[in-house]
């Protein structure tokens, strides 16, 4: 059984309009309405028409804003499917329509699958927040940030690592080289830290690419592995990376938006906790 909840096509996250962040705020709102309320006596047979319709309308909107290509929309409450629909296409050329099991990519959403893991861990006494990087990846080439750097700056935004994607994105789009960890070591040993760590946050995807060498060496196992246990194995969801989901013909493009053009890009193969 393939898990869909709330998934979007995936856009870059500096390309989130405010629309888009109202729109979404709907949709969580509704979810949290009718899936949610444990109070509620909704069940599948009670659920408004009128509200369907009403989602339905936020995902045509999404699409005639020409912002995203195709999106899934579901709601459920317990094992009910209150909603489920699909809207758009999965294709740069609009031809083939999206579908309810479509596997779409769950962005920068997925950082918070990341810091659940890692909040775990804590949990468990196998790390602590309060660790600094130093001690966490002794292999980190620049000591001085790494001795000020502690791990709830790296799931907090608040690292003040340089943020890695538009050059390293950047590298691969034009290359097709997959990044090597050495590689990502070398940026961060070139550029010096933005603000001093725990004094400012920044948008930044460079702590949660740490955040995943970090929960692999602590736990002597791969970041795949930690997600099934953690994440997977107690929740019944299926959480997979993109390198798992490459070969699986349900799986979507990958599109970003860039001055108003919504251009195709392959996917990026080596993401993990980023």
């Amino acid at each position: 059984m393939k898990t869909t909840f709330f998934s979007k096509q995936y856009l870059h996250s500096n390309s989130v309009t405010k629309m888009n962040i109202y729109n979404f705020i709907i949709i969580i709102f509704i979810i949290f309405l009718y899936g949610c309320d444990q109070e509620s006596n909704i069940n599948v047979s009670q659920y408004s028409s009128i509200m369907e319709a009403k989602i339905d309308s936020i995902g045509d909107r999404f699409i005639e804003q020409g912002k995203v290509v195709g999106i899934s929309i579901a709601v459920m409450k317990g094992q009910d499917t209150l909603y489920n629909n699909s809207f758009g296409f999965v294709d740069s050329l609009r031809i083939m329509p999206a579908k309810n099991d479509d596997i779409f990519l769950m962005a920068s959403i997925s950082k918070l699958v990341g810091a659940t893991m890692v909040m775990k861990l804590v949990e468990e006494g196998i790390l602590n927040l309060e660790d600094k990087l130093i001690d966490l990846l002794p292999d980190f080439p620049n000591s001085d940030q790494a001795k000020q750097i502690k791990l709830r700056h790296l799931i907090s935004m608040t690292s003040g690592l340089k943020e890695y994607a538009p050059t390293i994105d950047s590298i691969y789009f034009s290359s097709g080289v997959h990044p090597t960890k050495e590689d990502f070591f070398d940026f961060f040993n070139s550029h010096g830290l933005d603000f001093e760590p725990g004094s400012f946050y920044k948008y930044s995807n460079s702590g949660f690419l740490l955040m995943s060498m970090i929960i692999e060496k602590a736990t002597n196992s791969s970041f795949e592995s930690q997600i099934e246990k953690i994440i997977n194995e107690p929740t019944g969801l299926n959480f997979k990376l993109i390198s798992e989901r490459l070969k699986d013909s349900e799986m979507t493009d990958y599109f970003e938006l860039t001055d108003s053009f919504i251009i195709y890009r392959p996917h990026l193969p080596w993401i993990k906790g980023d």
